[in-house]
């Protein structure tokens, strides 16, 4: 975070001025043209200022390009903190209206006005979209064309005639016509690339779930596990919870595949996943296939010794399915071994302490018979049948 700040303080001032972080690319466009109008009348103004100051001191222009030079830096200042592009819009397009109707009717410059007028409009549509803009370049026309009238026969030392009121019209609608497809391009272009961008960020979920997920069984892979301990670790730490791994395998599987084929094979894993995830679903819980017919599972709790005889009923579970095993099977239906380890959890190296606990507990219950969970936690052998 720092090192951002650093970075962010090192651009050039104009380059902070203009920098938006905006990932919406329409609101990104017209929040980039607010800056770069405002910094540009922050300019245009302190330079006229300073113009007026050896030319003209204490004079009318001079104290409106003061005024002006701080309100567009009291305009930046607003957007650059709240990013509010809708108050700025509605600011910039009341000054722009309200200031070239004053600046038309009470100075000397309507020559350089009248030649700017088409640019008027650009600024109203782009700054607050079509709506706010047609409903601004009306009232925009309502102000000047009155004030246009009034100067027939005065503008230009004479020149200023109707036929020119007429084309002074005409230039703004066409400039607004401009303007307003200008917008909509832009609209249309942002609900493009705001649809391009939703299909890729569905994509990358897409490929972050397929790369943390078992394809046959839909549970959280080994790779997922890997990903995720740390995350347990520190959630246990912090909560004062005893973590309880389990390591559950089904019996004889490679028998089962040789008796039933693959296919079958299959479908069993996926009755056997399915059944551990319907089985160990609170909302923190987290269940994984670790490879092959291999199974295995965090839980979180304060009282292990309940949680690990709640586990044990998953076996029972498991042998309700009554999938025929193996002939070679010295039990009826298909079964599976648990090894339980419980214990509080600071480090990696006590989760990998208790991973090997409930690793050699599986063991030790195949040992004893298989269909059943054992708790081992490194020297205490604790024998829990499953009933």
């Amino acid at each position: 975070m720092k090192e951002s700040a650093d970075l962010e303080t090192a651009k050039p001032i104009w380059a902070r001025a203009l920098d938006t972080s905006i990932e919406d690319p329409r609101r990104y466009s017209r929040l980039l043209l607010a800056n770069a109008l405002l910094l540009v009348g922050v300019l245009l103004n302190a330079f006229l200022a300073t113009l007026n100051l050896f030319t003209s001191p204490g004079s009318y222009g001079f104290v409106m390009h003061i005024i002006a030079f701080f309100v567009f830096i009291g305009l930046m200042l607003l957007l650059r903190k709240k990013q509010n592009l809708v108050m700025i819009g509605h600011i910039t397009a009341v000054i722009t209206v309200c200031g070239y109707a004053m600046l038309l009717g009470y100075s000397s410059y309507q020559y350089d006005l009248i030649f700017l007028a088409p640019l008027i409009p650009f600024i109203l549509f782009l700054l607050n979209g079509n709506r706010a803009g047609v409903l601004y370049f009306a009232i925009w026309l309502v102000l000047i064309m009155p004030i246009a009238f009034q100067g027939v026969g005065r503008w230009y030392g004479g020149e200023w005639h109707y036929d020119d009121i007429v084309r002074l019209l005409l230039i703004s609608l066409i400039s607004a016509g401009v303007a307003f497809l200008v917008e909509f391009s832009r609209c249309i272009s942002a609900k493009r690339e705001n649809h391009r961008r939703n299909a890729q960020q569905l994509c990358m979920q897409e490929l972050r779930n397929m790369s943390r997920t078992d394809a046959l069984t839909g549970l959280y892979n080994r790779h997922y596990f890997n990903e995720v301990i740390d995350d347990f670790v520190l959630q246990s730490q912090n909560q004062e919870k005893q973590m309880t791994f389990f390591l559950l395998d089904i019996d004889d599987f490679k028998f089962y595949n040789d008796t039933y084929g693959h296919q079958q094979g299959d479908e069993a894993l996926q009755l056997v996943g399915k059944t551990i995830k319907d089985y160990v679903k609170r909302e923190n819980d987290l269940v994984f296939r670790l490879g092959g017919e291999e199974f295995g599972g965090l839980v979180s709790g304060r009282d292990s010794d309940n949680i690990e005889k709640w586990l044990v009923g998953l076996v029972k579970e498991i042998e309700n399915l009554n999938l025929r095993s193996a002939n070679e099977s010295e039990h009826p239906f298909v079964t599976v071994s648990m090894g339980i380890s419980s214990s509080q959890v600071a480090t990696r190296a006590d989760f990998d302490r208790l991973y090997k606990a409930a690793d050699d507990g599986m063991y030790l219950a195949k040992q004893h018979g298989r269909n059943c969970a054992v708790k081992y936690n490194g020297s205490d052998l604790v024998e829990i049948l499953a009933s």
